[in-house]
């Protein structure tokens, strides 16, 4: 007979419940962590922000948040330097604002555009400035531009009529400037 079956059955049955309950026991620890897991991959607990740019010869394009669910999408036209943006009403899927800034090539200081392509990048950043000017706020994003050659940028704001949003109204503003500066003038610290 094994040293196993010699065992009384008082000390088997004390062996057996130890070896249940700590099963038991690790099994609900790993329900528990894996409940965990699933429920911080599912997203809901999860404020998530993206942004993304891009540019051909002639043309960038970049994203940036406008309002809480609701994305922009903004464009710079190198030929002619306008910046300009839309929005999509997220219930009906139509454009519900289009912003617009007449020319950047100014705020660069880009005198004359004609002898030579200027050279620009776009990039949306995030702001929590929520008071602007006349009771509207401005939108999440701010709208970098930078040219290449000089270093010198210039960053946007679009006004933004949270209200307008319920009455699913069109709301066509102009961009505003928010301030510029040189990436050539930073200095580093010592």
């Amino acid at each position: 007979m094994s040293a196993w079956m010699k065992v009384g059955p008082s000390r088997s049955f004390a062996s057996g419940l130890v070896l249940g309950l700590s099963l038991g026991i690790a099994m609900l620890a790993g329900a528990i962590i894996t409940h965990q897991e699933s429920r911080r991959m599912d997203g809901a607990d999860a404020i998530l922000r993206a942004a993304t740019a891009d540019a051909g010869d002639s043309l960038a394009i970049a994203t940036g948040p406008i309002d809480q669910g609701i994305e922009g999408v903004f464009f710079l036209d190198f030929v002619t330097g306008r910046l300009s943006g839309s929005v999509m009403n997220p219930k009906t899927l139509q454009p519900l604002g289009g912003f617009v800034y007449a020319n950047v090539y100014v705020d660069l200081g880009i005198p004359d555009v004609s002898r030579k392509a200027p050279k620009l990048l776009m990039a949306t950043g995030y702001t929590n400035v929520k008071s602007y000017t006349g009771g509207t706020s401005l939108a999440d994003s701010i709208i970098y531009i930078a040219d290449t050659d000089t270093g010198n940028f210039a960053a946007y704001g679009v006004p933004w009529n949270k209200a307008a949003l319920n009455w699913n109204t069109f709301q066509p503003v102009n961009m505003v400037l928010l301030g510029t500066g040189s990436a050539r003038a930073v200095r580093e610290r010592k």
